[in-house]
């Protein structure tokens, strides 16, 4: 389990897991760990977005993460080329789980809908590519200056309904495992 957590640390992956310990033994819980120390990891319970402490011998691996029969996204392949490539994949899977499915040249976002069919202006779950980071200052008369521009070093930025579950990755595969985990937990066909 030590090895398969460490692996994880590395490449950022989402675990899915049962934790027979806590407040709710037997749980199943989707966790992104951080770090290890001795026989705790310390992870991102992503169900509760707070970060954990947890007792590694009562940690198990669980091969579906919402051990119901929901839609779970196959593994990502290692690397996407594109944003489109990673569009294209998945996007049966997306309308599947009623999502409306948008994507836009630096950004994929998925949109519940209304009645009437027509997608919500806000999306749920977004993945983008932000390859700047900058300031924006307005000045004395009313006019607006971006300073302190840096390149991102974590460029793909994923977010979900809460503000707490925005994260960044470096890699693209990296964040669409974690852009599958959101979509699926909030999918609207689940979610009735």
């Amino acid at each position: 389990m030590k090895d398969i957590l460490e692996e994880a640390i590395t490449t950022g992956e989402v675990l899915h897991v049962i934790y027979d310990g806590g407040s709710d033994p037997g749980s199943t819980r989707n966790i992104s760990p951080i770090s290890i120390s001795g026989e705790k990891v310390t992870a991102r319970c992503l169900n509760s977005g707070r970060v954990k402490t947890f007792l590694i011998q009562k940690l198990r691996l669980t091969e579906d993460p919402q051990s119901g029969g929901d839609w779970s996204p196959p593994p990502p392949p290692t690397e996407f080329p594109s944003l489109n490539e990673f569009f294209d994949l998945y996007e049966s899977n997306f309308k599947e789980s009623g999502w409306f499915a948008k994507n836009e040249e630096v950004c994929v976002s998925l949109h519940r809908v209304f009645k009437n069919g027509k997608p919500m202006k806000g999306a749920d779950v977004s993945l983008d590519f932000v390859e700047v980071d900058f300031v924006l200052i307005a000045g004395p008369f009313g006019n607006i200056k971006q300073v302190n521009h840096r390149i991102r070093v974590k460029p793909w930025v994923v977010r979900g309904k809460k503000t707490n579950e925005s994260r960044s990755f470096k890699r693209l595969a990296n964040a669409a495992t974690y852009f599958n985990s959101l979509a699926n937990q909030y999918a609207p066909s689940t979610s009735l």
